[in-house]
């Protein structure tokens, strides 16, 4: 199984609608309601499930 992990960055300031939308081109994020915390995630949208024994190959 792969790990998947998110890194939180928070923010000085509350990031600007422009400033989002410019990071959201480069990464994969969100923001909180106030936009002074930001969570980035993995490239993927969903972990693997991983085959147990009994699956069908």
């Amino acid at each position: 199984m792969t790990p998947f992990h998110a890194v939180e960055i928070t923010l000085t300031r509350p990031a600007t609608h422009r400033e989002l939308r410019h990071a959201r081109e480069r990464a994969r994020l969100t923001a909180n309601a106030d936009r002074t915390r930001l969570l980035v995630g993995p490239e993927r949208a969903a972990p693997t499930v991983p085959r147990t024994c009994c699956d069908a190959s």
